[in-house]
């Protein structure tokens, strides 16, 4: 009995355990169940997007417009129709997904001649470089207001296009390089958002006549109107503050502009051949006007700097050609006038130096300013250019500021050649060179002075070569050459005297003047005896050299400025006394009986005319 009951136990735990393990099995078979139903939904919605969406990058083309998908939307990237008057969609059916037209594509229409009018979709936000480049039958275009970017040489070629219109309340915020170039168009009202206008974009634009620059841009781009040969007028922002080059070059028909005054930068031939601007005022924060600037601006009259001027340079052929200026003051900060700077002003009659500042006249900067009269060579000067002054015909005084301040200078190679009212000039001590032809064809120069303390050491070939008038000269102890053809053709040269003992003589330094009705004054064994010998020129022996009083002329003084000039001569005694002779001075003026002073400050206006003596000391 006791054994049954024991084997029921037995049985009891069994099917327990039995039931235990079927109820562990039945929660596996449900855990299974529950991961194929989450795998099933993570591959259905791995799915879905891809039977709900086109694929990125798809590609078609649609009633001849090609296209390509892009996060969504289309861009037209080209034509193969043969329409002329075309409408570019608005949407591209994708498989049945319809997807916007957002933009058109670089080189989309590109050179499609024959298209003479597109419609551009409300949904376009961009217009890609040179989209309808050289669509040269298209004849106006609108710009929807939803576009905000307008790339390079979009429109560029578009010979046609006169008129372009934006949409109202247009987004666009860029206007590429090139982007209008060449068209028809004869004036734009660009949107007020826009902020950046690039390089070229309207260059070539011959039929424009005006525009206006909104107030967001900051920046005119390098030749963004070269050769707008028909406008007028332009709105320029105050907020500009840099020119590019050649902006407006050959804008023939330009008569003003207002640069703006935050404007530190003009590029070069910003505004070359602006044939009708008359007026220009450089703001104060332009440090340098650049190459060929205002070069054949032939009517600009008038050009101003701003109160304050920054300005340090003025480059080359910068104002070349401009034959109705008048007048020009050179600011008190420039140190260097460029080759050709002023070449050609015909009409330039006074050149007024402010300062001291002025150390380089390059080579050609008043050539040919036939109104030219007089000019002053500021202290600091260290160099007058090859044919700085050349052809100045009615160039009459050349006044050099020399005092112990002033830094050695040399006179370039025809600097003054041609220069036919010049009757006198004094050479300052600190000049070191006369270059060749310096003062050549000058027929009416009778007076050269040099200083009893002069440092030059060069006269060049040619250098006074057919100066019919000079009567007589004393060339400097210090000079250690004379070039070849120096004094030729000085037809009324009859007396020279040479005060150095060793000077290197060119060939034919006296040849067709009037030497042999006096002759050369020189030294015993001197180079310049050998010369006279070798040549049969006269010559006379000097010993001790008398005292010649060299300064023939004095430059105009003015009411109320202090006034300081020093008298020169030559001659071997070591000290003079000054005094005057007779005639007198203004008043309030004295000669230093020892310095050959001239000096004080003149109380009012008049001439004197008066004769100083020399004394050896």
């Amino acid at each position: 009995m006791n054994k049954k009951k024991e084997g029921m136990k037995m049985n009891m735990k069994t099917q327990k355990l039995l039931c235990e393990i079927n109820a562990i099995l039945g929660q596996a078979q449900t855990v299974k169940k529950l991961l194929a139903i989450l795998l099933a939904a993570v591959v259905l919605f791995t799915l879905l997007p891809i039977t709900a969406f086109a694929a990125d990058g798809d590609t078609g083309t649609t009633d001849g417009f090609e296209w390509r998908e892009s996060y969504g939307t289309a861009e037209i990237t080209g034509y193969t129709g043969t329409a002329t008057v075309i409408s570019i969609p608005g949407t591209i059916n994708n498989g049945g997904t319809s997807l916007p037209v957002a933009s058109i594509g670089s080189y989309a229409f590109s050179g499609k001649n024959t298209i003479t009018a597109v419609t551009i979709p409300e949904s376009v936000v961009n217009i890609g470089m040179w989209a309808f480049y050289a669509c040269t039958a298209l004849g106006s275009i609108n710009i929807p207001a939803a576009v905000n970017y307008i790339d390079e040489q979009a429109f560029d070629g578009c010979t046609s296009i006169a008129t372009v219109i934006f949409g109202a309340g247009s987004s666009l915020e860029f206007i590429g390089g090139g982007a209008f170039s060449e068209t028809a168009i004869t004036s734009i009202d660009i949107p007020a958002g826009v902020t950046t206008i690039r390089e070229g974009a309207f260059m070539g634009c011959a039929a424009l006549t005006s525009i206006n620059i909104p107030a967001g841009v900051t920046s005119i781009g390098d030749e963004m109107f070269s050769g707008c040969s028909a406008l007028t007028s332009i709105g320029i922002p105050a907020g500009v503050t840099s020119f590019g080059y050649s902006v407006f070059d050959g804008c023939a028909a330009l008569t003003s502009i207002n640069i703006p005054a935050n404007v530190t930068s003009i590029g070069y031939n910003a505004f070359r051949g602006c044939a009708s601007l008359t007026s220009i005022t450089i703001p104060s924060g332009v440090i340098k006007i650049e190459n060929e600037t205002f070069s054949g601006c032939t009517n600009l009259a008038a050009v101003n700097f701003a109160v304050g001027t920054s300005l340090n340079s003025i480059g080359n052929s910068a104002f070349q050609g401009c034959a109705a200026l008048t007048s020009i003051t050179i600011p008190t900060g420039v140190g260097t006038l460029g080759n050709s700077a002023f070449q050609g002003c015909t009409n330039l009659a006074t050149v007024s130096v402010e300062g001291d500042g002025l150390n380089t006249i390059g080579s050609s900067a008043f050539q040919d300013c036939t109104a030219l009269s007089s000019i002053t060579i500021p202290r600091y000067m260290s160099t007058i250019g090859n044919s700085a002054f050349q052809g100045c015909i009615s160039l009459s005084s050349v006044n050099f500021v020399d005092d112990a301040a002033s830094q050695p200078k040399t006179i370039g190679s025809s600097a003054f050649q041609g220069c036919t009212a010049l009757t006198s000039v004094n050479i300052p001590r600190r000049v070191t060179a006369i270059g060749s032809s310096a003062f050549n064809g000058c027929t009416n120069l009778a007076t050269v002075n040099f200083t009893s303390d002069s440092n030059l050491t060069s006269i060049s070939d040619n250098a006074f070569q057919n100066c019919a008038a000079l009567t007589s000269l004393s060339i400097p102890a210090s000079v250690t050459s004379i070039g070849s053809n120096a004094f030729q053709g000085c037809t009324s040269l009859a007396k020279a005297t040479v005060n150095s003992k060793t000077a290197a003589f060119g060939s034919s330094v006296f040849s067709g003047t009037a030497l042999d009705s006096d002759g050369v004054y020189g030294y015993d064994d001197s180079t310049a005896e050998t010369f006279c010998t070798a040549n049969t020129i006269p010559f006379h022996y000097l010993t001790d050299r008398e005292t010649v009083i060299i300064t023939t002329s004095l430059p105009n003084g003015t009411v109320n400025v202090p006034y300081s000039q020093t008298l020169h001569r030559i001659g071997d005694a070591a000290a003079v006394t000054w005094s005057i002779e007779s005639g007198s001075l203004p008043d309030s003026l004295s000669l230093d009986a020892d310095t050959g002073v001239i000096s004080g400050t003149p109380t009012a206006s008049g001439s004197s005319t008066f004769t100083v003596k020399a004394v050896n000391g």
